[in-house]
């Protein structure tokens, strides 16, 4: 029987565990946010327990990283809009 001591989980089984991307996960583990092993061969393995200690901590989901995505883009465009509007705009009052 398995433990979370005896599970191990790759990059990708993690993210899935987590879910958020596999680029997340390996971000967190450069930045402290999660332990991992190195096996010989280079792959990242991730305790299950530790998996458990992150799911524990309030850590932002990929939904919730979307819509914070989704929100700067909204004001991004927004922005790029109003810029268009004032180009145009002073372009008809040059023309007269």
């Amino acid at each position: 029987m398995e433990t979370a001591e005896t599970k191990f989980f790759l990059t990708s089984e993690a993210a899935r565990e987590l879910d958020v991307s596999a680029g997340t996960v390996r971000t967190w583990e450069r930045e402290g946010k999660l332990r991992a092993e190195h096996s010989g061969s280079g792959f990242r393995i991730f305790r299950a327990a530790e998996l458990n200690d992150s799911k524990k901590q309030e850590q932002p989901s990929a939904s919730d990283q979307y819509v914070e995505f989704g929100t700067d883009y909204q004001c991004h465009l927004l922005r790029e809009r109003a810029a268009i509007q004032a180009a145009s705009e002073s372009r008809l009052d040059y023309r007269g």
